[in-house]
């Protein structure tokens, strides 16, 4: 959920006190104003999700905040719908330990349900992002053949000054 009206750093949206349940704790919560797009589960599909975020935070012990809309309703910008798990990919840009270390923090596993290390196999370049091709940009890693956005979420930790621009498909097939 983004609110594409709000400014630099500004709340996505906010709920009011005594509407929100803390899912971990069962505690009420105090009003709270979200933002950095945060991920809401539709009500439709919320008794569907609510195990498997338990079995989440219960397997991977994390602190990872998760809320629960107890009355009311909202209607929030919906910026993406996400109907599969995304895709992790962690650009090889120098800085991915920094990465590596917030998903391993995180409990989130990489492609193949190990710990992030140099040898996980969504650790790109921005050769596989771009593709084969200079032509078509929709070649690279984060799509699909058919050129369809593959739901990926690209880490780039990068903090230093670029030696030189990316290539022009590199930066067409992250921006969309």
């Amino acid at each position: 959920m983004i609110n594409p009206a709000k400014p630099a750093n500004g709340n996505d949206f906010t709920i009011g006190g005594g509407s929100l349940q803390d899912v971990r704790t069962g505690a009420p919560l105090a009003a709270r104003s979200y933002r950095g797009g945060p991920f809401v589960i539709a009500d439709a599909n919320a008794a569907e999700a609510l195990p498997i975020v338990q079995a989440w935070q219960a397997a991977a012990g994390d602190a990872t905040a998760v809320h629960r809309l107890t009355s009311g309703s909202f209607m929030p910008d919906v910026s993406r719908l996400l109907v599969g798990a995304p895709r992790i990919a962690i650009l090889k840009d120098g800085n991915e330990a920094i990465a590596f270390n917030e998903l391993n923090a995180a409990g989130i596993p990489d492609a193949v349900g190990g710990t992030w290390t140099v040898a996980s196999p969504d650790l790109l370049t921005e050769s596989d992002i771009a593709g084969p091709t200079e032509s078509n940009h929709a070649d690279g890693a984060l799509l699909h053949s058919r050129a369809a956005w593959r739901g990926s979420v690209l880490f780039s930790r990068c903090t230093t000054p670029r030696p030189r621009p990316p290539r022009r498909s590199f930066a067409r097939s992250v921006r969309g």
